[in-house]
């Protein structure tokens, strides 16, 4: 927050809660934040632009301390912010809904075994429909915000993944009447997650940090896990080789979902390691074409083994250089206009940007 923030917030404070400018969040004892704590944390994030978690707060003091000497104040509050929606998700929420939906609508004539084109038209008209439709009726005076919309396609990802995986684990190998189930229930698979997902998240805006830090990391060990296997271990153990691709990413998306509270990246900071992966694996890449020209005869496992080595140690090495970068805040309107009106009765305008 620059200076002119700090200054907006303690104005905001020294007029809206007097005697409590220097309330803590929460007492010393572990104890639930008393009213004043609640307002003025709520202000607080009212003037850091995260107004969805501010109106919690307000809310929170409303049904807690009904007789408190802010609740008029936090109602009103309630009355001017409590009907902003964040929809900063909303356009890959209709995207990922279509496209799950149309999925859905084809995978159920090719399980069937229908070529006609009738029936595969019709078909894909009603997932359009209900991918829109859908999507529409999901959405009304709801928040969609770019964290929820993770949460959903890391499910949908996870759960995708994981059940091609089973699948080709325990089906008969060749079974003609079992592969054509492989395409429609990865198709169930795909709309369960989504659907599954977005009723449990509840209707609030989340932040996007953890379902990145999660998603990202589960894309990563299992890019990790397949090279590592294919190519370095050249395992022909088709069991080993679905058991180790299912259990270790998914262990890395669990693990992600805990260290994360800890460590509460934000979404750019997971997005600048996987840059540090990628740029590492191809240097690793380039490097062994240096290698290979240097040692003709030397064994390919090798060279898989330098490719994920350099990976491994892009991401990580991003991590170390990003360490600075603070933990995970709201997402602030990096332009912001206000009218005012100064002691003299003159009226102006003024404009604030955050970077």
């Amino acid at each position: 927050m620059g200076s002119r923030g700090a200054a907006v917030l303690i104005l905001l404070l020294a007029i809206s809660a007097p005697g409590h400018l220097f309330a803590q969040s929460s007492p010393p004892d572990g104890s639930a934040p008393d009213d004043s704590a609640l307002y003025v944390r709520g202000l607080e994030l009212i003037v850091q632009g995260n107004v969805a978690d501010a109106m919690i707060l307000m809310r929170e003091l409303l049904d807690t301390y009904p007789r408190s000497p802010y609740v008029e104040r936090a109602a009103a509050l309630l009355a001017k912010y409590g009907n902003t929606l964040d929809r900063s998700g909303i356009v890959f929420f209709y995207i990922a809904n279509l496209l799950t939906t149309v999925s859905l609508a084809e995978a159920l004539p090719a399980y069937l075994g229908s070529s006609d084109s009738l029936v595969l038209g019709l078909s894909g008209i009603a997932g359009v429909g209900l991918g829109i439709g859908g999507s529409y009726l999901l959405t009304r005076e709801r928040d969609l915000s770019f964290g929820q919309e993770l949460w959903l396609e890391t499910a949908q990802l996870v759960g995708t993944v994981n059940y091609t995986l089973l699948f080709d684990l325990l089906t008969p190998t060749g079974d003609a009447g079992w592969t054509r189930f492989l395409g429609l229930g990865a198709a169930l698979t795909a709309t369960a997650a989504r659907v599954g997902m977005f009723a449990a998240m509840g209707p609030s805006a989340m932040p996007s940090g953890k379902p990145a830090f999660v998603m990202l990391n589960y894309l990563l060990v299992y890019v990790y896990t397949t090279a590592f296997l294919n190519g370095v271990l050249k395992s022909p153990d088709r069991v080993l080789n679905d058991v180790a691709t299912l259990a270790v990413p998914t262990a890395a998306a669990a693990a992600s979902f805990f260290l994360w509270d800890v460590a509460r990246w934000p979404d750019y900071r997971t997005g600048l390691t996987v840059l540090g992966a990628l740029g590492g694996g191809l240097t690793g890449v380039f490097a062994d074409l240096v290698v290979l020209r240097l040692v003709p005869g030397i064994d390919s496992r090798n060279l898989f083994g330098i490719a994920i080595a350099a990976a491994i140690g892009g991401q990580v090495l991003t991590a170390v250089l990003t360490a600075g970068v603070p933990a995970e805040e709201p997402r602030r309107q990096p332009l912001t206009f206000r009218p005012m009106l100064d002691p003299r009765g003159s009226v102006g305008l003024e404009v604030r940007y955050s970077y």
